[in-house]
């Protein structure tokens, strides 16, 4: 999230925030570049920071302990785009169509990315279970609503490890009742947040409008997320295509000994070459390849086979690129935006090319 993480509720890309009837934030407010801000009978245990371009509307009853301060919130606001688009990339590892229905979901160790097309809770109760080194990201196309509902969190699972990315424009964010519970971090760049009645809400709130009410707390007592990586990385595999069809089947496994490099778009080589292993007694080699570190740009993929055989197929991954049909072994015009885990490319080989 990078400068957005020291921010309990902030305003994106010139929209409205508001607060009032009571509404309570313990953490710094921003209002980016164009946006408009107002409160009344309302409180802010922070800073208000105003963008350029930015107005304000406070009145009767509004009190902000840090007082209001003119401040430029682009690279805020860029952060929380960026890491918005970042997050939504990811491979899910697991996807729901809707999410209706009180649900467990137990972590796998490290980033666990739920896809969701609608979040929609009534009396329900969603508990994540996971520990120290678990985030949940939930990339939701739709709409998010929670209602008289409750999260648990479980397993030393902590709300900075939890995200809720609201990807689609236009789409509603409808969090309400004293009964309600949630942890983690809304972040809805092109959304629309409501937020209303004295919920327990400990974390943070991103959003193009945002409007909170009726008593409306939210706590921003642990820090966001962590940034995004700044490296992206390239991987995939090398697989014994024996019929040529360019996809790997049942019987055809992994090769090793095959040596895989990366080239910029000037045609020099990034680090170091990746050859693929051996497999074991009772394991055959997976064939798999993985390039980590790689700045945002143009790359192409070159296998270089093992001695006893030739590259018959190319498999184009989630990043896209080109291969040559007259030229198999080379993937090129691969274009990896920052953080990016680029998956899916694959190189089919056939013995009987040596001596």
């Amino acid at each position: 999230m990078g400068a957005a993480q020291s921010y309990g509720l902030l305003e994106l890309n010139g929209g409205n925030l508001v607060l009032a009837q009571h509404a309570h934030v313990a953490g710094n407010v921003g209002v980016g570049t164009n946006g408009f801000a107002q409160g009344q009978r309302s409180n802010v245990d922070g800073t208000v920071f105003v963008g350029n371009n930015a107005s304000t509307q406070f009145g009767v009853g509004f009190v902000a302990s840090g007082g209001v301060v003119t401040q430029n919130t682009t690279q805020v606001v860029n952060d929380a785009n960026g890491a918005s688009g970042y997050y939504q990339q990811l491979n899910p590892t697991r996807t729901f169509n809707d999410l209706r229905t009180s649900q467990t979901l137990v972590g796998n160790g490290g980033f666990n990315v739920i896809q969701v097309r609608n979040l929609d809770y009534l009396r329900d109760t969603l508990t994540l279970r996971g520990g120290v080194n678990d985030y949940f990201v939930f990339n939701i196309r739709g709409d998010f609503s929670f209602r008289n509902s409750t999260m648990r969190l479980q397993g030393g699972l902590t709300a900075d490890h939890v995200l809720f990315n609201i990807t689609t424009t236009g789409a509603t964010v409808d969090i309400r009742n004293a009964r309600s519970a949630i942890f983690g971090t809304i972040l809805a760049p092109r959304g629309n947040v409501s937020y209303q009645d004295a919920a327990n809400f400990r974390g943070a709130i991103m959003a193009r409008n945002v409007s909170m009410f009726s008593r409306a707390d939210l706590n921003n007592g642990t820090p966001l997320p962590p940034p995004p990586p700044t490296g992206a990385s390239l991987s995939g595999n090398v697989f014994e295509d024996l019929d040529f069809s360019g996809t790997q089947d049942a019987g055809e496994f992994g090769l090793a000994h095959f040596v895989l490099t990366v080239y910029d778009a000037n045609g020099v080589q990034v680090g170091n070459s990746f050859e693929t292993a051996e497999g074991t007694e009772t394991a055959p080699p997976d064939g798999s390849f993985s390039f980590t570190g790689l700045q945002a740009g143009v790359y192409s993929l070159v296998v270089t086979p093992d001695v006893n055989y030739g590259v018959v197929s190319d498999v184009v991954g989630s990043a896209g690129g080109n291969f040559d049909l007259n030229n198999r072994g080379t993937i090129f015009s691969i274009n990896l935006v920052a953080g990016m885990q680029a998956t899916g490319y694959q190189f089919g080989g056939i013995g009987g090319f040596g001596n």
